[in-house]
């Protein structure tokens, strides 16, 4: 169970409102160190609360390799995102030992299980492989690593909602931001209401990871 200390807590309100922070107002505006720093403060903050909250060090470390990640991504830039991208496969590394290696149970009808993951998450990549250009081998092993980790998920959330829920909103929010890198990227109208969506999906599976997770 997530211990709610008055760490925790502190660490929880600063990150919850530096994320409402950033989806309200920096969100689409132009690259500036406060927009940079609303947005990783926000998962920042989150890695004060998993190491305040009793959640696996893997789970920590997963956390700061996202907060890297974030601000790589905040600076919209082609390098920044090569980059932004090696440290989500990183986290998204520490989350596949976190889950086999301190959270795993097993999976109900794994065969079914994997055969989802694949035609959901992997349909979509299919779908904008064509478009990816130079990036598509540092997006092979994203995709790989993304499958792994979702599939393991499921494996290490039985009799964890919140858990689970996690795992499903992360996933929710590849498939989403790949769609909008790739076919919406300059189209401000659409951004306008798939940007906050994507970061609420991806914002609320870390946080409901940790806490599903925590125990």
């Amino acid at each position: 169970m997530f211990e709610y200390t008055p760490l925790a807590d502190a660490a929880l309100a600063i990150s919850v409102v530096s994320s409402l922070l950033y989806v309200v107002y920096y969100q689409l505006r132009a690259v500036t160190i406060q927009r940079a720093l609303s947005k990783t403060v926000a998962t920042g903050a989150l890695v004060v609360a998993a190491w305040a909250g009793g959640v696996s060090l893997l789970y920590v470390g997963a956390l700061i390799l996202a907060v890297i990640g974030d601000y790589m991504k905040s600076l919209r830039t082609e390098r920044s995102l090569g980059f932004a991208i090696a440290a989500t496969v990183g986290m998204q590394v520490l989350l596949c030992f976190w889950f086999a290696q301190v959270l795993w149970i097993g999976i109900e009808a794994p065969l079914v299980a994997v055969v989802g993951i694949l035609g959901i998450f992997g349909g979509g990549f299919v779908l904008i492989w064509p478009r990816l250009g130079a990036r598509k081998s540092m997006m092979v092993s994203f995709a790989v690593t993304s499958i792994v980790m979702l599939t393991l998920g499921l494996g290490a959330s039985p009799g964890r909602p919140e858990l689970i829920l996690g795992v499903i909103f992360y996933l929710l929010s590849l498939i989403l931001i790949g769609f909008e890198l790739v076919f919406f990227s300059d189209r401000y109208s659409f951004l306008r209401i798939s940007g906050p969506i994507v970061w609420m999906l991806y914002y609320s599976g870390l946080i409901l990871m940790m806490i599903g997770g925590a125990g």
